[in-house]
């Protein structure tokens, strides 16, 4: 019996300190501004250039993600009013750079939680998880660059279990995060005349 007692014990421990009541989502600095939702008039053709750099991850999961990443710019992009267009089709070309940084193991504060079997609510942020770096070029002219972090943030605690069904909008939501970004710098910069010199393309 002690024995048995023992094992539940410490299957519960590893269950809570594997994420087992661990709530999940991003945040982003600086915030992304929403855009109001519907397509624009399309007034403009555009291409792009996306880098998806992670090199920790395996090659299936790797061009699993690098197509979520696309497919929510592609949509950004049209959203904005422009028409893609196939390179040298357009003189106006947005490069989307994302780095995602391996995960890293729970804060020791963190396994708080799984030693006292979901008692002791924890939580946690890594910073810095995913970067968005975004720049609007013209031919070799640079019209308007911004640069977003994101951070993962968790929360653990037992009680949190019967809302855990929340992590399927939210753990791995940050391509959407990235269309959001992409709509709300087009929207805000995709007019943009002038030229800046402080940084290339």
């Amino acid at each position: 019996m002690v024995r048995l007692l023992s094992t539940v014990a410490w299957l519960t421990i590893v269950i809570f300190s594997q994420g087992g009541c661990t709530l999940v989502w991003h945040v982003s600095s600086p915030d992304i501004q929403n855009s109001a939702s519907g397509h624009r008039p399309q007034r403009d053709f555009m291409t792009y250039r996306l880098i998806y750099d992670a090199p920790h991850l395996s090659e299936f999961v790797y061009q699993t993600g690098k197509s979520k990443f696309r497919d929510n710019m592609q949509a950004a992009v049209e959203r904005a009013g422009f028409r893609l267009v196939d390179e040298g089709l357009s003189d106006k070309v947005l490069h989307v750079y994302v780095r995602e940084s391996p995960p890293g193991g729970a804060a020791a504060h963190e396994f708080l939680t799984g030693l006292s079997l979901g008692i002791i609510p924890t939580w946690g942020t890594r910073e810095g998880m995913y970067e968005f770096d975004l720049r609007l070029c013209r031919k070799d002219s640079a019209l308007a660059q911004s640069r977003y972090l994101i951070h993962t943030k968790t929360f653990n605690w037992i009680l949190v279990i019967p809302v855990l069904w929340i992590n399927l909008f939210t753990w791995n939501d940050t391509p959407q995060l990235l269309g959001a970004a992409v709509e709300s710098f087009l929207l805000e910069n995709g007019d943009e005349k002038k030229t800046q010199d402080q940084f290339g393309c």
